[in-house]
Parts: structure tokens; C-alpha cells; sequence
């Protein structure tokens, strides 16, 4: 099964090559943990990464396993038979303020 992780970084820079530098971090970062043909840049602060996994329990450690290299002190919320969010404030990636990582199950199967 395919699931489709969206992730946003808010990003305090307030300059542009401030925030190209960050976005070149993080999308760096993503690339190097799942590599380039799964990461989709959105914006300069939104992605969706494509992760393959047998069942959703192992979507949901990947999940959490990512976000503890990220972030610290996340909040976890949403019904986890189905869906995953997290948020922190603390992130480890200098330059960000905040980040939110979203996971759903429904109608990811094959």
C-alpha cells in the first residue's frame, strides 16, 4: 500500500534566500530519508511523500520514527486505525518554527 504523508515546515526566515536556503535543507533531508522519486515539493514549506509499507502500523512507526529526527515533543492526534497527525514546536532543523506531519490510511490500499 501506498500512503501519502503531507508534511509542512513553518519556516521563520523572512527572506527569500532565507527561506531557499531552508527549503533546500529540508528537501534535502526528505530526499536523503526516502529518496527522490517519492518526494513532491508543494510550496516552499509543504511536501507529500510517497512511502510503500505492508500495513499501516508500519506507516505509522515510520511516521514517528522520522518525526523524532525532525522534531521533538510532538503532539499526536487523529484515530490511529485510520489517520496520524503530529505537530511540534520544537524543531530540530535550525530555521523552522514548527512542523506538522499527516498520514491517512482511507482508500490508500494497492
Amino acid at each position: 500500500m501506498t500512503i501519502e504523508l503531507f508534511i509542512e515546515f513553518f519556516i521563520e526566515a523572512k527572506s527569500t534566500q532565507g527561506k531557499e536556503k531552508i527549503f533546500k535543507k529540508i528537501h534535502k533531508n526528505l530526499i536523503g530519508r526516502h529518496g527522490p522519486a517519492t518526494v513532491i515539493p508543494l510550496s516552499e514549506s509543504k511536501f507529500i511523500v510517497s512511502i510503500e509499507v505492508d500495513e499501516w502500523e508500519t506507516c505509522i512507526f515510520k511516521v514517528i520514527s522520522y518525526s523524532q529526527e525532525i522534531g521533538r515533543q510532538w503532539i499526536l492526534t487523529g484515530n490511529i486505525e485510520h489517520e496520524c497527525n503530529l505537530w511540534t514546536n520544537h524543531s530540530k532543523i535550525v530555521g523552522v518554527n514548527s512542523i506538522s506531519i499527516s498520514a491517512d490510511c482511507m482508500g490508500k490500499e494497492g
